[in-house]
């Protein structure tokens, strides 16, 4: 089948690595990016010209680039696209894009929108992977009108990507993200520059913001202009959200205040059952990491003994920190893995050179 991708960054990158084996691919990027893409994908067709990427008639169109450019796209390819083409996106807000698409494209061409839930903390064609969407949720958001057999082929193709479809319609979809996805990422923001303004009274606030609070904030670090287009197109989905999380969070403060203490037990209760359903394995924006906890005596060089220990085996470490015990007895190393394979034979290594590893339960 001819595939048509437009933008070749991460996503469209690895949705072209992953499918190059099995369909003719045609890449629409600009010229800045072209010989990057040309490298990592040679057998493609690679332009920065709308006319030549359509002559090449792509059946399927992935349209892979940010959400402020996926209006303009849209109406450049409506141009020359054949009344069968099925063209999806892979931004995070599907209501606003949808609306759209149904303007533009008419009968011209079938639009069924798309987000993948998965991603990395990196950019660009040369962070793209062929299994980034392995084991991953695939949203898909069909219209009434969608034709079946559109949805058929477009689901078979992100079935090879590795991934798990799950239909729902664009409404639907940008109120479970703006609870899920989109609300996480403003606390995580908010509480570290919560703990951030208070450590400028009182320094101690970072230096005991580790573990708990490391692990729940990572997402903080998360580039603005990734989600600049999110925080715009889904901007009222995001402040009901934040509405009803506020009327929760000031019930508890209020029961705090009067000395209630017991009557939040009920809120543990419901969290640690619902948690309990959140489906194990699957992979959202941002991957898991899998974590060793290695003890570690005070003493020069000991970081480089370790990491000198993985590289020989061929170990990428994903993320490391120190956790300092106390001056001249030592400490923890908390090392991170992409895989649990990878972290058990880490451990194994590190074991084998004499160190204390403990694995942590990264469910928890």
């Amino acid at each position: 089948m001819k595939l048509g991708i437009v933008g070749c960054g991460l996503i469209g990158g690895s949705i072209a690595l992953s499918l190059e084996q099995n369909h003719s691919i045609s890449i629409l990027d600009t010229f800045d990016n072209l010989e990057k893409i040309r490298q990592r994908l040679p057998q493609a067709l690679v332009t920065d010209n709308m006319e030549m990427f359509l002559k090449n008639c792509p059946e399927v169109v992935f349209i892979a680039v940010p959400g402020s450019s996926v209006i303009d796209v849209m109406r450049g390819l409506s141009t020359g696209l054949g009344k069968g083409t099925i063209v999806t996106d892979t931004t995070s807000v599907k209501a606003p894009i949808t609306k759209a698409a149904m303007e533009i494209f008419k009968d011209a061409a079938t639009f069924i929108g798309g987000h993948p839930m998965t991603g990395s903390e990196k950019s660009g064609i040369e962070a793209a992977q062929p299994l980034l969407f392995q084991n991953s949720v695939y949203v898909l958001t069909p219209q009434e009108n969608t034709p079946q057999e559109s949805l058929e082929v477009l689901i078979r193709i992100i079935k090879e990507l590795g991934a798990r479809v799950l239909l729902a319609s664009s409404d639907v979809h940008d109120k479970i993200t703006a609870a899920v996805s989109h609300l996480p990422q403003i606390l995580a923001v908010e509480l570290v520059n919560l703990v951030d303004d208070l450590s400028s009274q009182e320094e101690n606030y970072i230096a005991l913001a580790a573990g708990g609070f490391r692990d729940m904030t990572r997402i903080a670090s998360s580039n603005y202009l990734m989600w600049k287009d999110i925080l715009y197109f889904n901007a009222q989905n995001i402040a009901d959200m934040i509405d009803l999380l506020e009327a929760r969070l000031s019930a508890i403060s209020s029961n705090l205040r009067r000395g209630a203490i017991d009557s939040i037990k009920t809120n543990f209760g419901q969290a640690n059952r619902a948690r309990g359903k959140i489906p194990k394995g699957a992979k959202g924006f941002l991957q898991s990491l899998y974590d060793l906890l290695i003890m570690v005596d005070d003493k020069p060089g000991i970081l480089f003994e370790i990491t000198k220990s993985l590289f020989e085996k061929g170990i990428n470490i994903k993320d490391i920190e120190l956790v300092k015990v106390r001056e001249g007895t030592g400490g923890v190393f908390r090392i991170s893995f992409e895989s649990q394979e990878i972290m058990n034979i880490a451990a194994q290594t590190l074991e084998q050179k004499g160190f204390v590893v403990l694995s942590r339960d990264n469910d928890q």
